[in-house]
């Protein structure tokens, strides 16, 4: 029984010695740095509330703006729709000129809109198709001097061809 309590005493005293020698010098580094963790969570977590709190009230700031802007458009819309009341009671006459001025007007601006927009859209396709011919190109093992011809001449087809297509 002797080397029994001779060994528990033991293994108390090296027990609460590594506890000592832990505390002195491996608690307050871990303290420290647990506690630069926790203080930089912290501030992490306070900037995240300020920002939300920051979305927020910009999102109300522009929830906020809309609704002024839907009755300002209101407004605007109604105040168009008593002169276009005025307009028709004083000159039935002229208001038949009148639309088909407009009408024309609009036609004519229609038809800009839809040749700028063919034409845009005709860019965009040359673009596209010009990228996934060098894509193409790209992909395949040839020389430089084949791949630049290659795709000169493609550039030049589609220039041939987007001439030919009219709006």
């Amino acid at each position: 029984m002797n080397i029994f309590n001779d060994i528990h005493t033991y293994l108390i005293i090296s027990f609460f010695g590594m506890i000592f020698f832990l505390y002195k010098y491996a608690y307050h580094s871990t303290s420290d740095i647990l506690r630069k963790k926790i203080d930089t969570i912290s501030n992490l977590i306070n900037s995240v509330e300020d920002r939300k709190k920051s979305a927020e009230n910009e999102f109300f700031a522009l929830e906020k703006a809309i609704k002024e802007a839907t009755e300002e458009a209101n407004v605007a819309v109604q105040n168009a729709e008593k002169k276009a009341e005025n307009i028709l009671r004083s000159s039935e006459k002229s208001m038949g000129t009148i639309i088909e001025q407009k009408q024309k007007e609009y036609k004519e601006a229609m038809s800009k809109i839809k040749s700028s927009m063919f034409l845009e859209i005709k860019d965009q396709i040359v673009a596209l198709i010009v990228k996934d011919a060098v894509e193409i190109l790209n992909s395949k093992k040839i020389n430089r001097e084949t791949h630049n011809t290659a795709i000169e001449k493609s550039i030049e087809m589609l220039r041939k061809e987007s001439e030919n297509i009219t709006p």
